[in-house]
């Protein structure tokens, strides 16, 4: 059913389901958490597995701005500012797919960054912004 969760297989914890880190990009895409940890629920039950049980991926982000203010004259004034979103570039990535119906698909994998058109997804994953803009004001 919709709101039902999956069971733990025999003999897994919740612990035993993550995987270390030290992975390599390409294999915690291919398989974030251990996806043999769980089973469907038993039939007529809601599962034995609690709500956010298991963290996604890391979300990091640095916005950067240096402003200017400069007067000109008494009444003109020059406002200069450089922006930087997402300054170092990095990649955030998704959260896994968690839907045990998709298991032989993509169940366990990471399929788009965050902020993606995926419902499984979170915050905004654009790659560096620079924008720079001039203001007078009088």
């Amino acid at each position: 059913m919709l709101g039902d969760r999956a069971d733990l297989a025999p003999n897994y914890t919740v612990q035993k389901a993550v995987l270390g880190g030290g992975r390599s990009h390409t294999a915690e895409i291919a398989e974030w958490f251990n996806t043999n940890a769980f089973v469907p629920n038993a039939i007529e039950t809601f599962g034995d597995t609690g709500k956010n049980i298991l963290r996604g991926p890391r979300y990091f982000d640095a916005d950067l701005a240096a402003i200017k203010n400069t007067k000109i004259t008494e009444r003109l004034a020059m406002e200069f500012r450089a922006e930087f979103f997402n300054a170092f570039n990095n990649v955030n990535f998704g959260n896994p797919d968690g839907n045990l119906a998709d298991i032989g698909t993509t169940y366990g994998q990471i399929t788009g960054l965050a902020g993606g058109s995926s419902s499984n997804t979170y915050g905004t994953a654009q790659p560096r912004i620079i924008q720079f803009a001039v203001k007078f004001s009088f």
